[in-house]
């Protein structure tokens, strides 16, 4: 982190937006005092993954059933079936590439090829 600060001391990234994916996430976020008053106007946006269910709705035209409590997994499970031999695909994309927005509109573009 300390190449990132000095980075950031000496404004070469003062009009750049910066991106930080993973772990590296989690050591910023845990040492954000480290950087007070060194952000000027920006501002952070923490963006989550799309979830499986929800990258699935993106890139296919298959509804999954969910499950949002243990009660209704079975439910769930039933429901999906019809899609057995799609969903592992979907699922093995999903784990390769993730569910952020860049990756979910990548694997759509190479989908429609």
């Amino acid at each position: 982190m300390a190449g990132f600060k000095l980075q950031i001391d000496s404004g070469k990234l003062k009009n750049d937006v910066v991106t930080v994916l993973g772990s590296a996430s989690i050591q910023l976020l845990a040492e954000r005092e480290r950087f007070l008053r060194r952000t000027r106007d920006g501002k952070d946006v923490i963006m989550h993954p799309r979830s499986f269910s929800q990258y699935v709705e993106i890139l296919s035209a298959v509804r999954p059933e969910r499950a949002n409590c243990l009660d209704v997994v079975e439910k769930a499970i039933e429901g999906n079936a019809a899609y057995a031999e799609t969903l592992p695909t979907l699922f093995g994309t999903y784990i390769k590439t993730g569910g952020f927005p860049r990756s979910i509109i990548d694997a759509k573009k190479r989908k429609g090829k």
